[in-house]
């Protein structure tokens, strides 16, 4: 049977990482609503897509992620570095080394986007950020935050995967309890986050960047400084904006490196074959052809 060949936008892994499955989206238009972000509508999709996805943007983004990762591990490894942390004064130095290397390397061509063009969840966190780095008296400090806003929401808003992670753990806060022992509850969500992120479809991959990750965010809580500000900014927070709704669920569906609320992929492509079948979703495939 001979092919027709279409050509058509394509957003790569729109619906998710599974093999076997359609995980790229045909773009069949682009929305602008008149509250901000973007909305993609994908051919035989219903449901439509917050945010646009950008490979070259994902890219560049890569090295902020990596550089981070790197300070991070370089600090467990090390535990006179990691004590340090304690000290504003290194933590400042360590903000700058960071956001110069990104900043020249990363970023030196490109534009962040203003709050308007981010997707809703993205939108509260930055004005959530900005609110609090607002309140900083030192110039210093307020610049490096304000650098690392941008580049936070920037990953979020493009990298989708590092997003609905976000926004699947983030609305599990219990706030009473955040007030009340502040470290056993975000010690809790690490733990939440670890078990949903050890699954590789049917596999179980002990991924151990998110233990390392607690461990120095711990730390750092038993500064009374900044667990006053990171229990604030957490309640601070618009958990509903913040929250997978279905059409963000949906989209997480064929995610296989992570169990959105708690549902493993089988559960999950279950869950799909029914929506799909409810909304009489028709999803084309999409074969990527490379240029001659």
């Amino acid at each position: 049977m001979k092919k027709e060949i279409i050509t058509a936008r394509v957003t790569r892994g729109a619906y998710g990482s599974t093999p076997g499955h359609i995980n790229d989206g045909v773009i069949e238009r682009i929305i602008e609503p008149p509250g901000g972000g973007t909305l993609l509508k994908f051919i035989g999709c219903s449901y439509l897509f917050k945010g646009s996805v950008d490979e070259n943007l994902v890219e560049i983004l890569e090295f902020p992620k990596r550089m981070l990762r790197n300070l991070i591990e370089t600090a467990n490894r090390h535990k006179v570095l990691l004590l340090l942390l304690l000290f504003k004064k290194t933590r400042l130095a360590v903000g700058e080394y960071y956001l110069r290397n990104v900043y020249l390397k990363a970023f030196t061509k490109h534009l962040f986007l203003g709050e308007s063009k981010y997707c809703v969840s993205v939108r509260e966190l930055w004005r959530t950020m900005t609110l609090f780095i607002g309140r900083v008296k030192d110039e210093r400090t307020q610049n490096v935050l304000f650098r690392l806003r941008n580049i936070i929401c920037m990953v979020l808003e493009f990298d989708i995967a590092y997003r609905f992670i976000a926004q699947d753990i983030l609305p599990l806060i219990d706030k009473r309890a955040l007030k009340e022992n502040p470290y056993r509850e975000i010690g809790r969500m690490f733990n939440i986050l670890y078990e949903r992120s050890i699954h590789r479809g049917e596999k179980i991959v002990r991924d151990e960047r998110w233990r390392r990750i607690k461990k120095t965010a711990l730390l750092l809580l038993r500064l009374k400084s900044i667990k006053k500000l990171v229990v604030e900014f957490l309640l601070e927070l618009d958990l509903n904006k913040i929250k997978l709704d279905n059409a963000d669920y949906y989209f997480c569906l064929l995610r296989d490196h992570y169990d959105f609320r708690g549902n493993s992929l089988k559960e999950r492509l279950r869950q799909k074959r029914m929506i799909d079948r409810q909304k009489h979703h028709f999803i084309p495939g999409v074969e990527i052809l490379k240029r001659a």
